[in-house]
């Protein structure tokens, strides 16, 4: 079966020329020429067309700067040959091709090795029991879970606003009183009397129940 294909006769498509199957495979495909389809009037190959576009020898062919990603970010365009030939020996920003590959690198590895560290960071202090606290615009943090202790809110300005209808409150929070209730002065002059809990943040909206609040700080 497999001689029979490799004997098998078949016609190139590019140049028209008979051969058997074995041969085809075997060196034409990859050399048989045909003109460059971008019609510099040059002959190529599948095994030299992309070179022969991508390095700069097809007239033809729209390039840009080797140096045109960023940081360097030049903003040539030009079509290969001569055009290309001469910007490569006139940009100034290609010498320094090498070493920003290498800083990015760098930059690169250093945010892998801070990533790393911020995690082994992460498990070290959860396995202790002990949280380095990120919190979010409500006063939660997103590792453990816990709201701010009451006396770190005061002074914050805090949002209040309603899911339907439309409304908003903004305030600040004024000062602790007994126990785990704080003092609310809204912008409009009005007081409210509210508690505030590692448990479960700002509490005890009774009448507002579709209201959602956050810190605006």
């Amino acid at each position: 079966m497999k001689d029979s294909i490799s004997s098998l006769k078949v016609v190139c498509t590019v140049c028209g020329k008979g051969m058997t199957h074995e041969e085809f495979n075997a060196s034409h495909d990859k050399n048989c020429s045909f003109p460059c389809p971008f019609r510099c009037g040059e002959q190529v190959n599948c095994s030299t067309l992309e070179k022969h576009c991508k390095n700069g020898i097809c007239k033809k062919y729209l390039l840009s700067c080797p140096a045109s990603e960023p940081p360097l970010s030049c903003k040539w365009h030009g079509h290969g040959g001569p055009e290309y030939d001469k910007h490569i020996s006139e940009c100034a920003l290609i010498p320094f091709i090498p070493f920003t590959a290498f800083i990015q690198a760098e930059i690169s590895a250093l945010r892998s090795s801070v990533d790393q560290l911020q995690s082994s960071v992460d498990k070290l202090l959860k396995g202790n029991g002990i949280c380095d606290h990120r919190y979010d615009r409500r006063g939660r943090c997103s590792h453990c879970g816990k709201y701010r202790k009451i006396g770190d809110i005061i002074g914050f300005r805090v949002r209040l606003t309603a899911k339907n209808p439309d409304e908003t409150l903004n305030g600040t929070i004024q000062r602790r009183l007994a126990g785990d209730e704080v003092e609310i002065r809204w912008d409009s002059g009005s007081t409210e009397v509210r508690k505030w809990t590692e448990e479960y943040g700002l509490f005890g909206f009774v009448r507002r129940k579709d209201w959602v609040w956050e810190f605006n700080v």
